[in-house]
């Protein structure tokens, strides 16, 4: 054949490709799923292929599987996981594919094929994607020439396509994107939850303008339980957390911060830090970056973490092992109406604690103790001894009154001068260890109440006020024996004649 009639026949060919393109889409193609993705989203990715449904224009890292699905659905797919799995029934644990095939019809018939790394571990996310598109081994050559040439035009999907979505190529977009999913006002909560009538505006904003510019000012959000959720949306995820009151955390000397990690869909590593108020588990700080970009930060302003109503307090543990990751345990502070066993889990807490945390969460738990008063006992209607009583009993529970050697702890109250019934109650516990047992140790009574005048005087007025009161009662009543004990102990010190 004659180069001409080559040419011809090249033409004719890529004439009939074009007309049979333009069939088969006005065939095949279906409309983008409106709603099911963030319009932020493909504002960053505008510039990435509309193909296979247009999955590279609005998959992030992080993205729910229930919403990937739902999209590529209304674009013609049907999802199933990779080997015997279901997708319905008991939950998920660990990585698997899903898979995601759609039909083409006609004489270019072929699938195309989405397979999705979804993170069950983490209320299943997607991870990673890839598309691909194959004609069946029947195909002729002539098919095979026209689809190629339809690939080459930019007329057809490509063959393979590795996809990227949402492109996080700076620590700024990166913060930006983790300021906005934490936003108790953002996207989440305004057009997918429903809640906010001002979503058509938004929508509107985010469509022409992407993600939103980062705040001035301290930006509201909830709890670090909230944040970490909403973080798993865009694909950061706390490293090596092993049961849910435990937190990976890294000591810094500008505080304590808990750490996100993941990649971008390109396996662009991402890294976001939080610092925490570690008294009431509220973060006031975000600080995105990426590996060798310098960090951007954004101030925060959070809301303590609650259980049930009460404070929760975020301890550093001391290290197991020097070469492992640091590690904090939520601690739930009890309140006024405790029953008791709280202040035991704060003991043993106390005795995990950090060196660098310790001091300030003893003293942190003292404050509380004393911060715990009843209305009743508010309203001074418990005689003094009863409530230095009580907190003793507290701190027992604690074990606070082993925790610091005699020494140490002389040298802790002087810091408690104006609270006189904690120092009481401080000697008492660690003097007198058990309560029912009224045997009082000497040595540190000289050291905690005979050196202190203030609380030597305070039971010394006590036992000479309830001493009459006491007096019907039979010699072997309790009652009457820890005061007798109180009343020896004093004399012995020398503050009682």
């Amino acid at each position: 054949m004659s180069i001409v009639g080559r040419f011809l026949v090249a033409a004719v060919v890529a004439a009939l490709a074009w007309l049979t393109w333009g069939w088969y889409e006005s065939r095949q193609s279906l409309p983008a799923a409106a709603g099911m993705s963030d319009p932020a989203i493909e504002f960053h990715a505008r510039d990435h292929g509309r193909d296979y449904g247009g999955i590279d224009r609005w998959a992030h890292a992080g993205m729910d599987v229930s919403s990937l699905r739902s999209r590529l659905l209304q674009a013609g797919y049907r999802c199933e996981l990779a080997g015997d799995l279901q997708l319905e029934g008991a939950p998920l644990s660990g990585r698997y594919p899903l898979e995601c095939r759609q039909d083409v019809q006609g004489w270019l018939a072929r699938q195309r094929l989405i397979k999705a790394m979804i993170d069950y571990d983490h209320g299943g996310r997607l991870l990673s994607a890839e598309a691909r598109s194959d004609l069946p081994g029947s195909a002729g050559t002539l098919q095979k020439a026209v689809l190629g040439l339809l690939r080459t035009l930019g007329r057809a999907e490509p063959e393979s396509l590795k996809i990227t979505g949402l492109p996080v190529d700076s620590s700024e977009l990166l913060a930006r994107l983790a300021a906005d999913a934490i936003n108790p006002d953002g996207w989440t909560v305004s057009c997918i939850a429903g809640e906010n009538p001002g979503c058509p505006a938004l929508l509107e904003a985010r469509r022409n303008e992407g993600l939103p510019p980062l705040p001035q000012q301290p930006l509201p959000v909830r709890d670090l339980d909230m944040i970490g959720g909403a973080l798993g949306g865009i694909g950061l995820v706390p490293p090596g957390a092993a049961r849910a009151d435990i937190v990976p955390v890294r000591l810094a000397g500008d505080g304590l911060w808990t750490e996100y990690r993941g990649s971008s869909l390109s396996g662009q590593a991402m890294k976001l830090s939080l610092r925490v108020n570690w008294e009431d588990g509220s973060s006031d700080r975000l600080r995105a970056q990426l590996e060798q970009v310098p960090a951007v930060d954004v101030p925060l302003k959070g809301q303590p973490r609650l259980s049930s109503g009460q404070s929760m307090v975020l301890v550093p543990l001391r290290p197991d092992d020097a070469a492992g990751p640091a590690m904090a345990k939520w601690l739930v502070v009890p309140g006024p109406a405790h029953d008791g066993q709280e202040w035991e889990w704060a003991g043993r807490d106390l005795q995990r604690a950090h060196a660098d945390y310790a001091p300030r969460l003893l003293r942190f738990l003292l404050a509380r103790m004393l911060s715990n008063r009843t209305p009743d006992e508010a309203l001074d209607l418990y005689p003094p001894l009863a409530l230095v009583e009580a907190l003793a009993q507290d701190m027992r529970k604690a074990q606070l009154n082993t925790y610091l050697p005699i020494a140490d702890a002389v040298a802790l109250m002087k810091g408690y001068g104006e609270q006189t019934t904690l120092r009481a109650a401080w000697a008492l516990a660690t003097c007198q260890p058990d309560q029912y047992v009224p045997k009082i140790d000497d040595t540190c009574w000289q050291q905690l109440v005979v050196a202190d005048p203030g609380v030597s005087r305070l039971f010394v007025d006590e036992l000479q006020r309830i001493k009459p009161i006491y007096a019907p009662l039979p010699l072997e009543h309790p009652l009457r024996l820890r005061l007798w004990h109180l009343e020896q102990a004093l004399r012995k010190g020398g503050v009682l004649h």
